[in-house]
């Protein structure tokens, strides 16, 4: 499977070219993905504390940086994710901190609590099972890439729900997520793959470019 089987339509005339260029985003290689990778010194505590538990165990959480959420929402979701009984790490705004919040959501006991992090480097962390998020674009590009399964921005009663869910590895609609985040994750890779210059975006981004130079020497398309 690929990211882009059908090719785009013929370009209307007098129009440029199209490329469609996806996934577009800063990303790891994929051999950064090991525990060996994310055991060397120094780094942040955070990283040492998610090396310290087996893999697919942390739920890790983020509902990104431009919308805010209440404090009412923000308590919602700390307690749906002591309830869940999962340990996770949440990235939350400064501003979002509450020490309620903390004490809700079990921080110290299963949880951490930072007011951020390398997000494309946590969901490529073995020890990372599952995705909260808000659902920006970059958010679910970086889960795809790290073929975590996402949960969607889910409230109240139903995050301890989803979050057991979601982190219950013989789960059978987990199990299916999970091959599907695998088959995803695989497909983003190959997309983005440099080393061979075979990737779909690669290739995109050189005729897109050759577009450029192109018509700035005033010459036709080839």
């Amino acid at each position: 499977m690929s990211l882009s089987p059908m090719p785009l339509p013929p370009s209307p005339p007098y129009s440029p070219p199209l490329h469609p260029i996806a996934p577009s985003f800063p990303h790891l290689p994929t051999n950064t993905t090991t525990n060996n990778n994310y055991d060397a010194s120094p780094q942040p505590h955070y990283f040492q504390w998610l090396s310290s538990h087996p893999p697919n165990s942390i739920l890790y959480v983020s509902l990104g940086s431009f919308l805010p959420l209440s404090k009412q929402e923000v308590k919602e979701l700390a307690l749906g994710l002591k309830l869940s009984g999962h340990p996770f790490l949440w990235s939350m705004r400064t501003e979002e901190e509450d020490d309620d919040v903390a004490g809700v959501a079990g921080v110290g006991e299963k949880g951490m609590v930072v007011p951020w992090c390398e997000q494309s480097r946590v969901l490529c962390h073995p020890s990372v099972g599952g995705f909260l998020t808000h659902c920006g674009w970059n958010s679910t590009l970086e889960g795809l890439y790290a073929g975590v399964p996402m949960l969607t921005y889910p409230l109240g009663e139903v995050v301890a729900e989803l979050v057991r869910k979601v982190m219950d590895l013989e789960d059978g609609e987990s199990k299916e997520m999970r091959r599907r985040a695998r088959e995803l994750k695989e497909m983003c890779h190959r997309a983005l793959e440099e080393e061979e210059e075979e990737g779909s975006s690669m290739r995109s981004i050189d005729a897109f470019v050759n577009d450029i130079v192109m018509h700035c020497k005033g010459g036709k398309r080839g």
